[in-house]
């Protein structure tokens, strides 16, 4: 950043360059007092996002993203866009390719709880919709049987992911198949548990409530807007969930998530 801010001179840039300087300030003072590792990682990690940003910032001003364009970034760029983008495809960093009427000619979609690729066989398969779509799962197993049948389906955990990643400001669909084990009797129903119940409910309140969508109303019943955000963390609201016997059962909440 200070070496941008260098070579780019005026407001915005020394704005830049004073974030940069300020950032290595804060490492030092959180060295000194004897910050864990963890604390400093999450520095470094805000650091680096910055600086992606300003990349991504510099690489619009210069006209709209294309498949030529991205394949020609050089391998630090690159690199920096991969992790920034990361678990979802750099790509989906920029808005879809849109027709003539401004819509797009490939939505985006993200299928969690992917499996080995059911829905997405019909969706692709069946009814023939040309989408962008990204799957994900927990299992290496079904992912590789979902990639190998064609479709994209990354390993990761559905209740580590960000809802509000960069990557996804763009996307307009998502399918959810949480694991039923928890409600059916594949499993011991520990979900149907009144507990288990009142708890997802409340997490899920603590979902809108952490979003801003939870409706607030006037003293006569009328409509007062939305309340404003909570301020919880995703970390901290899904952390409720831990009181779960059965952890598959709070799966549900991340539908609301």
């Amino acid at each position: 950043m200070s070496a941008y801010a260098a070579q780019h001179l005026g407001p915005e840039a020394a704005e830049w360059a004073f974030v940069a300087q300020e950032r290595v300030t804060e490492c030092t003072y959180r060295i000194d007092e004897g910050a864990g590792q963890d604390e400093l990682q999450g520095l470094a990690d805000a650091a680096r996002g910055e600086l992606a940003a300003l990349m991504l910032g510099l690489l619009d001003e210069a006209g709209p993203m294309t498949a030529e364009r991205l394949a020609a970034l050089d391998a630090d760029t690159l690199a920096l866009l991969n992790w920034y983008a990361a678990p979802w495809p750099v790509r989906w960093l920029w808005p879809p390719e849109t027709d003539a009427h401004g819509v797009a000619l490939r939505p985006r979609i993200v299928n969690l709880f992917h499996g080995p690729g059911g829905w997405s066989e019909g969706i692709c398969r069946v009814l023939g919709a040309d989408v962008d779509m990204i799957g994900v799962d927990l299992d290496p197993g079904a992912a590789a049987t979902a990639n190998a049948a064609g479709h994209v389906c990354i390993v990761a955990d559905v209740a580590a992911l960000d809802p509000e990643h960069p990557a996804l400001q763009w996307v307009v669909g998502v399918i959810l198949s949480p694991p039923c084990q928890a409600f059916s009797p594949a499993g011991r129903r520990r979900g149907h548990e009144v507990a288990a119940i009142e708890l997802v409910r409340s997490v899920i309140r603590s979902v809108g409530g952490a979003a801003g969508y939870l409706q607030t109303v006037h003293a006569d019943g009328s409509d007062a807007g939305c309340a404003p955000r909570s301020g919880e963390t995703w970390p901290e609201v899904r952390a409720q969930l831990a009181g779960l016997e059965d952890e598959r059962a709070g799966l549900m909440a991340e539908a609301a998530i």
